[in-house]
């Protein structure tokens, strides 16, 4: 019993370090109109040499959001 919860201690302690070693990141943003409202459902385009064009929509209140990017050195949005 004791040699069980030595492995499953070990199998959390090394996931726990080998996901920490995962490098993406995030760009969040939020899409307002020249009066100062939120602007829902407008497309926006993040564009790279690495993922090339992701398109995603502004939610109700005009955020947009691109999760888990690979590290790049030329995102334009």
């Amino acid at each position: 019993m004791k040699k069980y919860y030595l492995l499953m201690s070990l199998f959390v302690f090394f996931t726990g370090i080998m996901t920490a070693q995962i490098r993406t990141g995030n760009i969040l943003g939020t899409v307002v109109l020249e009066d100062g409202t939120m602007a829902p459902g407008i497309a926006v385009e993040l564009k790279s040499s690495k993922s090339g064009v992701l398109k995603t929509f502004t939610s109700e209140e005009g955020k947009y959001r691109f999760l888990s990017l690979p590290p790049a050195q030329d995102y334009t949005l």
